[in-house]
């Protein structure tokens, strides 16, 4: 079974999405880009689904230090942001990522993002 990392700090985010898709796929939560780099250390996800507004570590520099680690640079990124306005989407294309969600989410959105990046 794939796995996916879930980095948001917030709780009902995680566990929202984390319902949406865990009959398909292992899931993994973290809380803040400094737990999201203890979970990887514990084993590499498929794919990291991450939020881009966080505090202490925001998503632009938690996808920079997981892509500093030549182990986990390979890693697809898909921000989740709840903000959509043109200058925070910008930045997000701009970060070279693998994909943006817009939350809050559907499953579907969820599991049509999975499979176009790594399949079932």
């Amino acid at each position: 079974m794939k796995k996916i990392l879930l980095v948001d700090d917030s709780g009902l985010i995680l566990r929202s999405i984390k319902v949406m898709i865990e009959e398909s796929y292992e899931v993994v939560m973290a809380v803040s880009g400094k737990t999201a780099m203890a979970a990887l250390e514990r084993g590499k996800p498929d794919l990291i689904f991450l939020d881009y507004e966080m505090p202490e570590m925001n998503g632009i520099e938690t996808m920079n230090a997981i892509r500093a680690v030549d182990a986990y640079k390979e890693i697809p990124i898909v921000f989740l942001s709840g903000a959509d306005t043109p200058d925070v989407v910008e930045m997000i294309n701009n970060a070279g990522c693998d994909g943006y969600i817009l939350k809050p989410t559907t499953k579907e959105a969820m599991l049509e993002t999975i499979n176009r990046i790594i399949g079932q």
